[in-house]
Formats: C-alpha cells, sequence, structure tokens
C-alpha cells in the first residue's frame, strides 16, 4: 500500500514593509538633513545674534559717556557781564584787570587778595592772571590796558564792578575810588561814575 503523502503547509507569505512607515522614516530623514545641510540658515541666525548683542554693547556706551568737564576757561569763550549787556571778550577782560592793577595800590592790598577777587570775577584763565600779578609788581601804564577797552561798554562795566564791590563788602572803604579811577581811565567823569552808582543803589 502506498502511504499518503501529507500535504506541506503553505508558508506564510512574507509580509510588505508598510509604505507608511517608509515614508514617515524618510521623512525624517529628509527633515533632519535638510536641517544640517543647510548652514546658511545657522549662519544667519548667529550673525543676527552677534547683531543684536552689539547693537546692545553700543547703546550700553551711549548711556555710560559722559560729557567732558571745562574746568579751565576756553582763551576763546566770553564772559558776560551780570547786567546783562554784550559780552566781554578775553581780551577786554584782560585790560580789566590790567586797569585794577593800576588801580590798587600794593599798599593797600599787601596779599593780592583784593586783586585776586577782581581777577577771578573777571573769569580770566590762570595764565593771564598770574601774568597780570607779575605786572602789579612792577611799572605799569593805564592808557595801554583802557584802549583795548570798548566805550560802549564803560556803563554796564562800571556797574557791574559797583555790584561786585558791593558784593565783597567795605565799598566805601576799599573800592569805591578804585573803580571810579578805573572809570575815568575809561572816559568818564566823576559825575558820570556817581549816576551810575545812584541807579545801582537804589535797585538794592
Amino acid at each position: 500500500m502506498k502511504t499518503a503523502l501529507k500535504p506541506k503547509a503553505k508558508k506564510p507569505a512574507a509580509q510588505k514593509p508598510s509604505t507608511y512607515k517608509k515614508k514617515v522614516s524618510v521623512a525624517k530623514k529628509t527633515t533632519i538633513l535638510g536641517k544640517a545641510s543647510n548652514p546658511k540658515s545657522v549662519v544667519t541666525k548667529q550673525e543676527g545674534l552677534v547683531s543684536k548683542k552689539n547693537a546692545g554693547s553700543t547703546i550700553a556706551k551711549k548711556v555710560v559717556t559722559k560729557a567732558p568737564s571745562r574746568s579751565v576757561p576756553s582763551p576763546t569763550r566770553s564772559a558776560e557781564t551780570k547786567t546783562g549787556g554784550e559780552p566781554l571778550s578775553l581780551t577786554e577782560r584782560y585790560n580789566l584787570g590790567g586797569l585794577f592793577v593800576c588801580a590798587i595800590e600794593r599798599a593797600n592790598d599787601p596779599e593780592f587778595k583784593r586783586l585776586r577777587a577782581v581777577l577771578r570775577h573777571l573769569d580770566l584763565p590762570s595764565q593771564e592772571k598770574d601774568n597780570l600779578l607779575r605786572l602789579s609788581q612792577g611799572f605799569t601804564i593805564p592808557k595801554l590796558f583802557a584802549d583795548g577797552v570798548g566805550g560802549d561798554k564803560v556803563s554796564q562795566i562800571l556797574t557791574d564792578f559797583i555790584r561786585f564791590a558791593l558784593a565783597e563788602g567795605a565799598y566805601e572803604k576799599k573800592w569805591r575810588d578804585e573803580i571810579r579811577q578805573v572809570g575815568v581811565w575809561l572816559g568818564y567823569f566823576p559825575q558820570q561814575f556817581e549816576q551810575i552808582e545812584q541807579k545801582v543803589f537804589a535797585k538794592r
């Protein structure tokens, strides 16, 4: 008798990989590769960050920066008298200091305290002050200084010096005759000086 052969069991068909998974994995790879393979986008982001940092640093510098302070008066700067008149040039202020060098007697001001006060009031640079202090120890000619002061400013100059002397104190004893003498050298008669003086006293 022939033995019956058992039918062979069919092998299960191999499962095909789902196309969905492949697509997803490929998509992931392409996106990852796309990011890495595009160096320009990374560089532009970094450049943007650097530019922002630089901008921040410049702003900080602008805030911290301070304007330089002026400790020494500039020779080109003109001082304005307290009477509100036209400003006096450095040359005019220097010549006015020279007139007070002539007017203030060394015997009445041995330590140059009053002369120094006048020069400070005129806002002269330190070099000009020292020069005038040296001149006070020698012979000076008032006319040379008077010629360097504008004649149209004499009234405001005398008004300013009278106010200055009143603030310093002892006006009648120490300052009046000397300021009046400066006025005479500048072409003002004593009567004109007294009229200016009365106006100043009336406003006190």
